[in-house]
């Protein structure tokens, strides 16, 4: 029987549409295109303006994905974790992967530069595209350690940066390159502080050395009658914890769906 060209052309589609089993939590991770050249004229080591459109970018994407249940962001990057409360749901385009990379990667392109406006904008050499990769793991503990080594990742890059930025400023690129050639991430901070008098801990902010979260946390709210209530809320975590130090914050948080209560962050006012 023969078919038409339609449907012979369909066939070679759905050959490459792969999809992800359910049940399975699965990774987006979205990463700048040439940031590099992008961003050769943005302040360094840090960027005040760059970090706040990641953020932006990060917890705008996160409302509209399915079974999203966790955001992290470092440098050019942003890490998406999807675990679906309900195991038994129809997963977010039936956990096709070219439609969840197409659909993230094309929704925080269009976040970041929409953020990257007016006074917002850093010194950007045009509109910034990102790619994303998708990926399932085994377990909620492949998860947590996936994290990690993106947050590890940030600080190793954070302490990088910063020393080369102060460095580069007392000695000249060159020379700094040089001194910091083959330097691990504990003696860059000791140069930091004894060459250019930095205490890399003091001088520079939580978002900068350990990234940005994006969660669902319970949030005090004043209702109509006037009393408080509890409502769980998407949230920005400028200043998360360090993920090696703190595990039991990412594993309560993927285990009962919501963050440890922390009276002395969440009882805040409700915007």
């Amino acid at each position: 029987m023969k078919t038409n060209l339609g449907d012979r052309h369909k066939a070679y589609e759905k050959a490459c549409d792969y999809s992800i089993i359910k049940r399975l939590p699965i990774i987006i991770r979205v990463d700048g295109r040439g940031f590099t050249k992008l961003t050769r004229d943005v302040p360094k080591p840090y960027c005040k303006k760059m970090s706040a459109a990641m953020a932006y970018a990060m917890f705008e994407s996160i409302k509209v994905i399915d079974s999203a249940a966790f955001g992290y962001t470092q440098s050019d990057e942003c890490t998406f974790v999807l675990w679906p409360s309900n195991k038994d749901a129809d997963p977010w385009f039936g956990n096709r992967i070219q439609k969840m990379a197409s659909i993230t990667s094309a929704t925080f392109t269009y976040h970041f530069n929409q953020f990257t406006t007016g006074a917002n904008r850093p010194n950007i050499k045009g509109p910034a595209i990102f790619d994303a990769r998708v990926f399932s793991l085994p377990s909620i503990s492949e998860v947590i350690n996936n994290l990690i080594w993106r947050q590890q990742d940030c600080r190793v890059n954070a302490v990088s940066s910063a020393a080369m930025a102060e460095m580069g400023r007392k000695y000249g690129r060159r020379e700094a390159s040089s001194r910091l050639q083959g330097k691990k991430t504990g003696e860059r901070i000791v140069m930091l502080k004894e060459e250019c008098d930095i205490d890399f801990e003091e001088e520079y902010p939580g978002q900068f050395k350990m990234g940005i979260a994006a969660y669902k946390a319970p949030k005090i709210v004043q209702t109509e009658s006037g009393g408080p209530m509890t409502k769980t809320k998407w949230i920005l975590d400028t200043d998360p914890p360090n993920f090696i130090d703190d595990r039991m914050f990412l594993l309560n948080y993927f285990h009962t769906g919501s963050d440890i209560f922390r009276p002395e962050r969440d009882i805040i006012h409700s915007d």
